[in-house]
């Protein structure tokens, strides 16, 4: 191993092939022989210095997915987060099972009447009804009759009892028509008979006298010829 250059020590450390019969600086150096055979193996020397870390290589292939490792302890509540936006609205979930009644409540209060409804078609005629027992048969009477005042409503009551009606009238008096028009002159009577004569009595005859003949006086005052 002398016959090495000496000015690196890439022969010392190597000894495995025939690379170092031929020197790397100077090739005046004799070829050595042929390479005996390798010798024990020394104890292991003590770890040298770490050297500088070299620069990262590239990335390597990604590997394939490993087995999914035994689920962990859980770990502690964080603290709460937060809260995010309001997300859209999900599907309507299926109606749930109904549940037990409660108990019934107070009657609340009644509410107004709604307006009426529309009337609804005319049902199906039913069956004939079986025929009844004859029933009594109701009499009418006129009770009294009495003409109320002017200007009021008549009225008819039952006095009597709904098989047998007495009807009471209350009938107004009419108001006072308006005088009618004269009507035309009648024909002339028929003359009548002739009475007997009456009792003569003698007036004196005067400027101032009267006659009198039964009950009629006929005067003779100049003033009235």
């Amino acid at each position: 191993m002398r016959d090495f250059c000496g000015r690196c020590d890439c022969c010392v450390r190597c000894d495995c092939c025939d690379c170092c019969k031929y020197c790397c600086i100077a090739q005046t150096i004799p070829l050595r022989g042929s390479m005996g055979p390798a010798g024990p193996t020394g104890p292991q020397g003590p770890a040298g210095q770490t050297g500088p870390t070299g620069a990262t290589g590239p990335t390597g292939a990604t590997g394939a997915t490993g087995a999914d490792g035994a689920t962990g302890a859980t770990g502690p509540a964080g603290a709460d987060g937060a809260t995010g936006a309001t997300g859209a609205t999900g599907p309507t979930g299926a109606t749930g099972a109904t549940g037990a009644d409660g108990a019934t409540g107070a009657t609340g209060a009644t509410g107004p009447t709604g307006p009426a409804g529309a009337d609804g078609a005319t049902g199906a005629t039913g069956p004939t009804g079986a025929t009844g027992a004859d029933g009594t048969a109701a009499t009418v009477e006129v009770g009294t009759v009495t003409t109320g005042d002017p200007g009021t409503d008549s009225a008819v009551t039952n006095s009597g009892t709904p098989q047998a009606a007495t009807l009471d009238f209350v009938i107004p008096q009419g108001a006072t028509g308006a005088t009618g028009a004269t009507g035309p002159t009648g024909e002339t009577g028929a003359t009548g008979a002739t009475g007997p004569a009456g009792p003569t009595e003698q007036v004196p005859q005067g400027k101032d006298s009267a006659q009198k003949r039964g009950d009629v006086v006929f005067c003779h005052h100049p003033c009235i010829f």
